[in-house]
C-alpha cells in the first residue's frame, strides 16, 4: 500500500485558448499546486462567446455575436424571422466567405 505524504509534483499546464472550455480549466486548475499558463492568439478573452453593445438613437441592448450555428433543423423557431440562411459544412479547418 502506497503512503500518501501529501507531496505532489509541481506541473506547469499549458491551455490554450480562451473560450469557454479554456476559462473553464483556468479556474478549476486555479487553486492547484500547478504553475497554469493561458494561451490566446486573439487580444481578448473569450474564444466565439462575445457580447457587444448595439446602440440606436436613445435605445441600447447587449448582443451576443458569438452564436457561431444556426441550424435550423434544430432551431425551428428562427424560421419565422427574416434572417438569411445558407448550406454551409461545417469544419475547423475551412474560411468559408458568402459571395
Amino acid at each position: 500500500m502506497a503512503i500518501l505524504t501529501g507531496h505532489h509534483p509541481r506541473k506547469k499546464v499549458a491551455i490554450v485558448g480562451s473560450g469557454c472550455a479554456g476559462i473553464g480549466a483556468l479556474w478549476a486548475l486555479n487553486r492547484t499546486h500547478h504553475d497554469v499558463y493561458i494561451y490566446e492568439a486573439a487580444d481578448r478573452l473569450g474564444g466565439h462567446t462575445n457580447t457587444v453593445e448595439f446602440k440606436n438613437g436613445k435605445y441600447k441592448t447587449a448582443v451576443d455575436t458569438g452564436f457561431i450555428v444556426l441550424n435550423t433543423a434544430t432551431y425551428r423557431s428562427y424560421r419565422s424571422y427574416p434572417v438569411g440562411t445558407c448550406t454551409q459544412l461545417m469544419t475547423c479547418s475551412k474560411l468559408n466567405r458568402f459571395s
